[in-house]
């Protein structure tokens, strides 16, 4: 097994299929799950990735002015919200 991943064309195109399945693997949980990860940067500031009805998004916040000391969050959260898909049927 370790004579497969000689060669750093065959690594590259590993680590692309792996990348890709994933990506396929969130296109296809987008139509039934809305998936929200938000990451809290430094001084307040927030970056958000968002998954639902097949479009990816992304989105910063960012926190110009701050009065006193700012709330304690978590520095990841995940939130997931399943849709409705009897309605449409």
């Amino acid at each position: 097994m370790s004579e497969f991943f000689h060669g750093w064309r065959r690594k590259v195109g590993c680590g692309s299929l792996f990348i890709a399945c994933l990506l396929m693997g969130a296109h296809l949980r987008s139509q039934v799950y809305a998936d929200n990860l938000r990451c809290r940067l430094a001084r307040g500031n927030e970056l958000s990735f968002t998954s639902q009805h097949n479009m990816f998004y992304i989105g910063y916040q960012r926190v110009t002015k701050t009065v006193g000391i700012p709330p304690a969050r978590p520095a990841f959260s995940w939130t997931t919200q399943r849709f409705d898909t009897s309605a449409s049927r």
